[in-house]
């Protein structure tokens, strides 16, 4: 663990999108803690405009989302790392895509608290 953090401080673009992914999944925490008490049970996880509400699930199906985005951003720093000095543009390519999953998961959480609000 030292070393990852250690390779993430000394690579300046890679701390700093590795921390905006971190600060989306800590925003993303934060929108579903402080509506905990106003999100009832069932909710729409998704909803279609021609069938309307087709996924219902419960508060804890937010957090699954929020817990399964974090185990993705952990495997794939760890990826990045163990291949940065082999194939330096495969690992940007896999810090991106973690920054888009983070920028998708903060959208998603936002939008199905704001429904069932």
């Amino acid at each position: 663990m030292k070393q990852l953090l250690k390779f993430f401080l000394k690579n300046k673009i890679f701390f700093l999108i590795w921390a905006l992914g971190i600060l989306m999944l800590i925003a993303a925490f934060i929108i579903v803690y402080v509506n905990l008490p106003s999100l009832g049970s069932p909710l729409a996880i998704h909803f279609d405009a021609q069938r309307g509400i087709d996924l219902l699930g419960d508060v804890n199906d937010i957090f699954y989302i929020l817990a399964v985005a974090l185990l993705i951003n952990v495997l794939n720093f760890i990826i990045t790392e163990a291949v940065f000095s082999r194939e330096r543009i495969l690992s940007y390519l896999i810090l991106f895509i973690t920054f888009f999953l983070n920028t998708v998961v903060l959208i998603a959480v936002g939008v199905i608290v704001s429904f069932n609000i």
